[in-house]
């Protein structure tokens, strides 16, 4: 089949193809900006993306660092909890040590003499006498120290205190060390 077409015609398809394509180009040049735009976000996306990996690698490793050093610190607590409770169980110990060596006179360590020589080591004078008197003294016929010389007496007690400034024992009736030494 055959067709005539007239100029109009062709003057008329010829503009709707023109027209055609600059709405093409102007659909075209939309899509195109529209894709930029997609490509752009997608970029920044990917930019925040790796921003947020690497602030969350440098988190990881700040986070580890704090867990060791709060592992140092908890061990560090625990070991001053020892040491607290050593520095407590000891000081506990020196109390009752302290609590000991400043008893009563009733309970001053006494050194039991026989003939002036050292027998025994007691609590307190009673309880010296009364080991004396298992040894046959006599309860109520003691007579002081500084009476009758240690070595004319079958039993003396001697009184013992503890010198702090010494950390020894010293006699309460007998002569400092250093004054015999300077006598003799």
């Amino acid at each position: 089949m055959i067709r005539l077409v007239s100029q109009s015609r062709i003057e008329r398809l010829t503009a709707d193809a023109e027209d055609a394509r600059a709405e093409a180009m102007e659909v075209r040049e939309q899509a195109d900006t529209a894709f930029s735009e997609h490509i752009r976000s997608l970029y920044a996306a990917t930019a925040r993306a790796e921003s947020a990996e690497q602030e969350i690698s440098v988190l990881r490793a700040d986070m580890r660092m704090l867990q060791v050093a709060l592992e140092a610190a908890a061990a560090d607590l625990d070991d001053a909890r020892d040491d607290l409770a050593d520095a407590r169980t000891e000081l506990a110990a020196r109390a009752r040590q302290i609590e000991a060596l400043q008893a009563p006179p009733d309970t001053v360590p006494v050194l039991l003499l026989h003939y002036g020589q050292p027998h025994s080591l007691h609590r307190d004078d009673a309880a010296a006498r009364a080991f004396a008197a298992t040894h046959g003294a006599p309860l109520n016929t003691w007579v002081p120290e500084d009476k009758l010389p240690s070595a004319a007496s079958r039993w003396v007690t001697v009184p013992f205190i503890f010198d702090v400034g010494q950390d020894y024992f010293v006699s309460v009736v007998a002569p400092p060390v250093s004054a015999l030494e300077a006598a003799g």
